[in-house]
């Protein structure tokens, strides 16, 4: 099933029993009197993180980043871990749109210290968020 608005299509979610189905989006039919599934259309933005090392201690440096979408759709995105000087210029990636935690931990220097915001994704337009660390 697809919604079409204008020439854009809209991809379909699934709400079933208090969790929300994203593998291919399919929501499978159970045998019983009546079933209950929601369907979402959500709206997309873009995501933009730009990450600097401002006070590189060198190649034992590591920086793990854990990106958290909206609720219901609240599967955190597996961390990532750069080391070093590692600096990156983020590019858009498009995401629905809502509200994100971002989260980080830094080890450096045998201390671990752990940073988290939120971040709004604009329908159609972009979140973006530099940390520096």
């Amino acid at each position: 099933m697809q919604i079409q608005s204008g020439s854009e299509l809209y991809v379909l979610g699934w709400y079933q029993d208090g969790e929300y189905i994203s593998d291919n989006f399919r929501a499978t039919a159970q045998k019983r009197k009546t079933m209950e599934a929601d369907f979402h259309v959500v709206p997309y933005g873009n995501i933009k993180l730009n990450i600097y090392n401002v006070n590189c201690g060198g190649a034992g440096d590591e920086f793990i980043l854990e990106v958290i979408p909206p609720f219901p759709y609240s599967a955190i995105v597996s961390p990532v871990s750069r080391y070093g000087c590692y600096n990156q210029e983020g590019q858009p990636v498009e995401v629905i749109m809502g509200n994100y935690e971002i989260k980080w931990t830094v080890n450096r220097g045998g201390t671990t210290e752990v940073f988290s915001d939120n971040l709004f994704v604009p329908e159609n337009g972009v979140g973006e968020m530099t940390i520096n660390y």
